[in-house]
C-alpha cells in the first residue's frame, strides 16, 4: 500500500523534541588508559594512516617567504642597475671629454665601443662594436681609450670581473 503525503498535515506537524542532555561525568578521563595503544586504534606511524601533508597555512608561509625573497632580489637588482647607470655615465663623460679635446667631427657620427674594465678601473680590452663609418673618428675614439684610467669599480659591479659595458659615443 502506498503512503500518501498531505502537505497541509506536514506543515502543522510540531518539530521533534530535542534529545535530553547527557549526564555530567565526574571523571573526564574515563576510558583513557595508560600504556601501549590498543590494537584497534590506528598508530600515528602506521603507513595506512600517514601524517598530514603541507597545509594551507604552511603554503601561505612559503608564499610570504617567497614574496619577501623576491622583493629583496628586486631591490638588489634595482640598486645594481642604479650603480651601473652612475658608473656608465662616469665612463661616458670621461671618454667623451677625451674625444672632444681632439678634432671636430660631424655630430651625426656615432660609434659603439665595448670596454672590458678590471676591478682597479684599468681597461683590459676594448673594441669597436659598431663603427661610425668614419675611420678617422673611430681611430680618435680608440686612441682616446688608451689615455683613460677609469675609476675603481664599485664593489657590487666588481663581483664578477671583468665589467663589460658598451658605450655609444657621438662627437
Amino acid at each position: 500500500k502506498a503512503i500518501e503525503l498531505n502537505p497541509k498535515k506536514l506543515r502543522n506537524t510540531p518539530p521533534p523534541a530535542p534529545p535530553p542532555p547527557a549526564p555530567p561525568t565526574a571523571n573526564l578521563f574515563a576510558g583513557v588508559t595508560k600504556g601501549p595503544p590498543l590494537p584497534d586504534q590506528p598508530s600515528i606511524f602506521d603507513p595506512r594512516n600517514p601524517p598530514p601533508t603541507l597545509t594551507e597555512t604552511t603554503n601561505v608561509g612559503i608564499e610570504v617567504q617567497d614574496t619577501l625573497l623576491l622583493r629583496k632580489l628586486k631591490e638588489q637588482e634595482s640598486r645594481r642597475r642604479s650603480l651601473e647607470r652612475q658608473y656608465n655615465s662616469l665612463l661616458y663623460e670621461q671618454l667623451r671629454g677625451q674625444i672632444n679635446a681632439g678634432p671636430q667631427f660631424d655630430k651625426k657620427l656615432s660609434v659603439a665601443i665595448e670596454i672590458q674594465i678590471e676591478l682597479d678601473g684599468s681597461v683590459s680590452a676594448y673594441r669597436i662594436k659598431e663603427s661610425s663609418g668614419s675611420k678617422q673618428f673611430d681611430l680618435v675614439v680608440m686612441t682616446g681609450m688608451k689615455a683613460i684610467k677609469f675609476p675603481r669599480l664599485p664593489q657590487e659591479l666588481g663581483e664578477n670581473p671583468p665589467y663589460i659595458v658598451t658605450i655609444r659615443i657621438q662627437p
